[in-house]
């Protein structure tokens, strides 16, 4: 009899959680980004304003909105323009009061805006009842909107929330301008940089292959492929050896075309620098990520169903999966391997 209980993490900052029906709600990673989603065609959002409600002006809440699809666009191939009369819209925007629809009610949920789940048809809901300002940031009780709005946009392009406290992204934002976590994450998912010595290169031999943006620290960052869901596809996983690091572990999870879709961690306390970490696949189908230390004691953890670790107590098996070291593997489902390089 084998005994599974959850891991306890130290500190784990919850992406964005939708707040108006179900959804997954991925963790951060390393590079102080997370990912819950990708886009089909981002290059033109079409969205709505809905003014009902409304805490200032109208040509001040167009103006706004304008403004925080601009910074987006700046730093990424990702476009906003307003939807046509009579057309639907890629996001609505409104104003809504405690208890809306299927949403959690204001109030209840302890949020200023929240925002739908990644999708051609979205929402982002504002807080009708909370004090409104221009811009600047937080000032006591009154609440920046060009900040909000520049916030949930993060999360319309596919954007869950970060450990980084200098990020927009992270749950109580101090900059009105989008960092250099939410570059790296938005680009990862939409390209527009250029690779450097702390990114990751999928397929480096294809000029559409993906990178992955600030996740390489040097010296410290090891990763592996390891189908962690049991989808028939890898992820590729990441962890950090130094103190630092606190021994946070990581997954980035692939589309078919090999594009970057979601994160789950970083998990903290997952490794440690004098283990060796090694992968093995049970008759039953089991997952486990596998630590050997020097003296021969072993702890395991094993993944579920949507390719998050949990601790395991019990007899573990034999590693079968030790090639974490050369990376490369079949992240997109068509038999062959394709590489990572940093």
């Amino acid at each position: 009899m084998t005994l599974r209980t959850p891991f306890a993490a130290g500190v784990v900052w919850i992406g964005l959680a939708t707040a108006c029906g179900d959804g997954p709600a991925p963790l951060s990673a390393p590079s102080g980004y997370s990912l819950r989603g990708r886009l089909e065609d981002p290059a033109e959002i079409t969205y709505r304003l809905d003014f009902e409600n409304a805490p200032l002006d109208h040509g001040s809440i167009e103006e706004l909105f304008a403004r925080a699809c601009a910074e987006w666009s700046a730093v990424a191939p990702v476009g906003f323009r307003p939807a046509a009369e009579g057309d639907g819209a890629g996001v609505t925007v409104s104003f809504e009061r405690a208890t809306h629809g299927r949403c959690r009610p204001f109030g209840i949920d302890t949020a200023v805006a929240h925002t739908g789940p990644i999708g051609a048809q979205t929402y982002i809901h504002i807080d009708h009842g909370r004090a409104w300002k221009r811009d600047g940031l937080r000032e006591g009780q009154f609440i920046p909107l060009y900040q909000t709005f520049l916030h949930e946009l993060g999360h319309v392009l596919g954007l869950g929330h970060s450990p980084d406290p200098a990020a927009l992204m992270s749950t109580n934002p101090q900059t009105e301008r989008v960092e250099r976590s939410d570059r790296d994450g938005v680009r990862t998912l939409y390209g527009g940089g250029r690779p450097g010595p702390n990114d990751y290169r999928v397929r480096p031999d294809d000029p559409e292959g993906a990178v992955l943006y600030g996740l390489r620290v040097e010296g410290t960052t090891e990763g592996g492929f390891f189908d962690t869901d049991g989808d028939g596809t890898d992820e590729l996983l990441l962890w950090r050896m130094d103190a630092p690091g606190f021994g946070q572990l990581v997954a980035f999870f692939f589309d078919r075309r090999g594009r970057p879709l979601r994160t789950t961690g970083p998990r903290f306390g997952f490794v440690d620098g004098t283990a060796e970490i090694s992968f093995a696949v049970t008759d039953e189908k089991e997952r486990f990520l596998i630590l050997t230390y020097p003296n021969g004691h072993r702890i395991g953890y094993v993944f579920d169903g949507q390719g998050a670790p949990s601790s395991f107590t019990g007899e573990l098996p034999a590693p079968n999966r030790t090639s974490h070291r050369r990376l490369e593997g079949d992240l997109d489902g068509d038999d062959r391997d394709e590489s990572v390089l940093h």
